[in-house]
């Protein structure tokens, strides 16, 4: 294989910090733990000849993660690629990429497909100007099935029929099993048998907690079941909402939320919990790396039978699928949000969430995970990398020194569009 360049573009300072020092700041976010295992495969590899980050505050060099003086004039005398791990909605790349006459492909990594506004910018991006080497790569089919069919609604708005980037699969398998994060009396509240959840605790999710509340409801006190879930808090009343939920559809059930969990208090969790339990009911859900890292502890996993979930769990024997779909609903107190979860068209049925439970319970803990190594992964992603830019050059560009203002009105604008969107939100 012949030694291949990047350069990858990092324009939030979680986004740079995560590419120059391998780790993420926020332990549950699935993107940023998948791009820190890239820059470990890529700078593992001989393959990588030289790896440039660009930045608010200019280049740096993966590798050393110093920074260091660059010129894209002479970055076009290289064979080389745009490749983005963190943000395949990252808009204007290919607009970079025109504005500055680069020759390269862009690789990039599809992690969700359900954030619409922002993933129609980003494709808009590669359809305005497409290369005949774009790969955009995805964890799972059905999240490829999600983007094709908004790439046609796209050409169809835009009356402008265009071939689509080349696309790959390659599931997201990345997870080093965390044995040293075992779980220390401190590490969890109650007694029983944990169910534990672990994502994002916003509303827009709140028909999974729904149908999950409901769930645990059917199965009963008799159990001992003790909820924990754990995850992104994106709103000051993230526990109370959730609370509410299960106090009105499943009172008798124990439950803690616990939001911005540490990357230990994570791993702690997965080793305590008797079984995981995942009901998204969303595209965005394309993989779900919690279900990677639980699998690799060999944890009993429930999870509801929509978007990447089954191609996720694939080859995973502890594990169920939740199928079905919201049925007519029970008497409850809680009419509000059982008429929420039936408007939502909510793709999980309470009745097999609450089978699937009952089977965890009782199915323990597996010896090893569904995925022992992550060479699978990092030898597809070396090669699609390689036949992006078949041609190569070994001359290290560490040399290369020049002023950094052709880039001040690009970074100025980028930044200020980040700002506006925030502010829109």
């Amino acid at each position: 294989m012949k030694p291949i360049q990047l350069v990858s573009i990092a324009d939030s300072d979680n986004d740079a910090y995560t590419l120059l020092h391998g780790e993420r700041d926020d332990p549950l976010n699935g993107r940023h733990g998948v791009a820190a295992a890239v820059r470990d495969i890529l700078l593992g590899s001989t393959a990588i000849d030289a790896w440039w980050i660009l930045t608010a505050d200019g280049w740096y060099d993966a590798a050393s993660g110093l920074r260091v003086a660059q010129d894209i004039d002479q970055l076009r005398d290289y064979s080389g690629v745009l490749f983005d791990p963190l943000r395949h909605y990252r808009d204007r790349l290919a607009m970079f990429r025109a504005q500055h006459q680069l020759p390269w492909p862009i690789v990039t990594m599809a992690h969700s497909v359900g954030y619409g506004p922002w993933v129609a910018r980003g494709q808009a991006d590669l359809l305005w100007d497409p290369h005949p080497q774009d790969v955009v790569l995805f964890p799972s089919e059905a999240a490829r099935a999600a983007w094709k069919e908004l790439n046609e609604h796209l050409q169809q708005l835009s009356g402008r029929p265009t071939s689509l980037p080349q696309t790959e699969i390659l599931p997201y398998h990345v997870t080093k099993v965390r044995s040293e994060h075992r779980a220390s009396p401190a590490a969890t509240e109650g007694s029983g048998h944990m169910l534990l959840t672990i994502g994002r605790l916003d509303p827009i999710e709140k028909f999974d907690f729904v149908a999950y509340a409901r769930a645990c409801h059917e199965v009963g006190k008799a159990d001992d079941i003790y909820v924990m879930i754990a995850g992104r808090e994106r709103s000051p009343d993230s526990t109370a909402w959730i609370e509410e939920i299960f106090r009105e559809l499943a009172p008798d059930v124990r439950i803690t939320v616990r939001p911005n969990i540490t990357d230990r208090e994570k791993w702690d969790l997965l080793w305590e919990a008797a079984a995981l339990i995942h009901p998204t009911n969303s595209h965005a859900e394309s993989f779900g790396i919690v279900l990677d890292e639980a699998s690799a502890t060999g944890l009993p996993i429930v999870a509801s039978n929509f978007s990447g979930q089954p191609e996720a769990l694939q080859g995973y024997a502890n594990a169920r699928l939740a199928t079905g779909s919201w049925p007519s609903p029970p008497a409850t107190n809680a009419d509000t949000l059982l008429q929420f979860g039936r408007m939502s068209g909510g793709r999980i049925d309470p009745t097999s969430l609450a089978e699937g439970i009952r089977w965890a319970l009782t199915a323990g803990r597996t010896t090893a995970g569904a995925h022992d190594s992550d060479s699978n992964f990092a030898d597809q992603l070396l090669e699609t990398l390689a036949k992006a830019a078949p041609v190569c050059s070994r001359t290290n560009l560490r040399g290369i020194t020049s002023p950094l203002s052709a880039f001040s009105d690009y970074w100025q604008e980028s930044r200020s569009q980040a700002s506006r969107d925030r502010a829109a939100r």
